[in-house]
């Protein structure tokens, strides 16, 4: 009787192979898993296109938000948001907020960034947000602490809106918004989506 070559392998080896080809099934498993969430999430871009350079200023004396159109198309995280413009007077502290549709033309304030500094020289600035998520149908603002900021273009056709109240758009707060026709709010974001 001739014995194959896995006949003549002792109980120990074969233990040791079964282990190995189980290690090896795992890593692959693990390397496919890794792959199809790589493949699932990917970014996306909206909002401006950032094309007309910035050549409009708001100003409020005291806390605003701006918004543009433009919203979410899908949920997700926003991991960077690019502002065209400047801080022409005033508090340069800028933050981003998470602004969602409740009916009836009014927003809440879902969530807020950490504080960002914009300066008054103009430029595109690239911000990265910590854990700042949007639903889809969200829009992004951009609030201010008071101020003139240069971050808007001569928009034919385009519409930002804003809100401006001392303390109104803390998180969780509502408001309706008043809409600047003719401007376009210069911030494009990027979104982490899948």
């Amino acid at each position: 009787m001739t014995l194959t070559r896995f006949e003549s392998l002792s109980r120990s080896s074969i233990r040791k192979l079964r282990i190995v080809v189980a290690q090896v099934a795992f890593v692959l498993a693990a390397c496919a898993a890794l792959a199809s969430t790589a493949q699932a999430a990917h970014t996306i871009s909206w909002g401006s296109p950032l094309r007309t350079p910035p050549s409009r200023t708001l100003s409020a004396p005291v806390d605003a938000a701006y918004w543009q159109q433009s919203v979410a198309p899908k949920a997700g995280q926003i991991v960077t948001v690019t502002l065209w413009g400047r801080v022409t007077s005033g508090q340069p502290t800028i933050l981003f907020q998470d602004l969602r549709p409740i009916g009836g033309g009014r927003l809440k304030v879902i969530s807020t960034t950490q504080p960002f500094k914009l300066t008054g020289t103009t430029a595109k600035r690239t911000f990265g947000p910590i854990n700042f998520f949007v639903h889809k149908g969200d829009h992004v603002g951009l609030a201010t602490i008071g101020g003139s900021y240069e971050v808007f273009a001569a928009a034919p056709g385009g519409t930002t809106n804003g809100f401006v109240g001392a303390g109104g758009d803390m998180n969780g707060g509502q408001f309706n918004g008043k809409a600047h026709s003719g401007i376009e709010l210069l911030q494009r974001m990027n979104e982490r989506v899948g």
